[in-house]
């Protein structure tokens, strides 16, 4: 039987997937983050270093109490999950970065590169 908390929430964990991807290291990589980003429900976001994609996507299985009709046959990842520290008990998530659209990455791509730009300048200055 789920816990209280769930209950209580409203099963948001059941509402969206969070897939782990590859910090954004070259071109090729920011500009799949900004694709990902274009599509409605999609945000990434950064947590402890690490980077995900989460598409808002409700789980088949909820029925319309917002409760697992297949509980007792969940996968393995639904029977692993705590209620400890999940949103429904914790608002605050400790995203380190949050990107809910493409203009808002793009937003901080331009504002990285305005930071890195005056250290490439200072670098080359004292190597000639």
């Amino acid at each position: 039987m789920p816990s209280d908390a769930c209950t209580r929430c409203g099963a948001k964990c059941c509402r969206y997937l969070a897939l782990e991807i590859d910090k954004p290291r070259d071109r090729r990589t920011r500009e799949h983050i900004r694709w990902y980003l274009s599509h409605r429900g999609v945000q990434v976001f950064v947590e402890k270093g690490r980077w995900y994609l989460q598409v808002a996507t409700r789980c088949r299985h909820l029925d319309a109490h917002g409760r697992c009709s297949t509980y007792a046959d969940r996968p393995a990842i639904c029977r692993s999950y705590v209620t400890d520290n999940c949103e429904g008990t914790d608002l605050e998530y400790g995203y380190k970065l949050l990107f809910r659209n493409d203009a808002e990455w793009d937003a901080y791509l331009a504002s990285m590169a305005k930071r890195t730009r005056p250290q490439a300048a200072r670098r080359k200055r004292s190597s000639g």
